[in-house]
C-alpha cells in the first residue's frame, strides 16, 4: 500500500528550504536555535494544508503533540527525508514497471503538498499489478478518511 507518495523526480521548493537542517553544523544550529519555534509557529497551518480540502480533525494534535513534532530530532529527521527524496526517486523510478506484487495507490484528489497525477496515477500506469483510489475531497492526508477502506486492502 502506497498512500500521497512522491514518486518522480521534481522540483520542490518544500525540500529546498528544509533540507539545510539536515547539514553538519550549520544544520545543528538551525535545529536548536530558529527551527523549533519557527515550526510551532506555522504547525497548524502547515497540518490544515496538508488535510485540505477537508478539515484538520480535532483529534489530531491529541495523536500527535506539537511538543514531539517540532523537537530537534524530529526536524533533523525530516530535514534528511527531503534531502534524500528526489535521489531516491531518480533511483527507484525505472523499477516500477519490475514491480509484480498488488500495489495499492491511495491519494486524496486535492493533494497540494504531491501532485496527484504526476506521482500517484503515473506510477499506477508504471505499475502493472496496481490499483489506485483517489478520494475526491480529500487531500495529502487522505489515509485519515478512507480508514474503513485503507484496512481491508491491507488485509487482503
Amino acid at each position: 500500500m502506497l498512500v500521497s507518495g512522491y514518486y518522480y523526480p521534481s522540483a520542490r521548493l518544500d525540500i529546498a528550504m528544509s533540507a539545510p537542517a539536515a547539514l553538519p553544523l550549520v544544520g545543528d544550529a538551525l535545529r536548536y536555535t530558529v527551527c523549533p519555534p519557527g515550526a510551532r509557529l506555522l504547525l497548524k497551518r502547515t497540518a490544515q494544508a496538508m488535510f485540505a480540502p477537508a478539515p484538520l480533525p480535532d483529534t489530531f494534535f491529541a495523536a500527535m503533540p506539537r511538543s514531539m513534532l517540532t523537537r530537534p530530532v524530529q526536524i533533523r529527521a525530516e530535514a534528511e527525508d527531503a534531502a534524500l527524496m528526489v535521489p531516491a526517486v531518480t533511483r527507484l523510478r525505472a523499477h516500477y514497471p519490475e514491480l509484480r506484487m498488488p500495489v495499492s495507490i491511495f491519494a486524496g484528489a486535492g493533494d497540494k503538498i504531491v501532485d496527484v497525477d504526476g506521482h500517484s496515477a503515473r506510477l499506477h500506469q508504471d505499475v502493472p499489478h496496481s490499483s489506485l483510489t483517489i478520494k475526491p475531497d480529500a487531500g495529502h492526508m487522505v489515509h485519515y478518511l478512507i480508514v474503513k477502506k485503507f484496512l481491508l486492502r491491507s488485509m487482503g
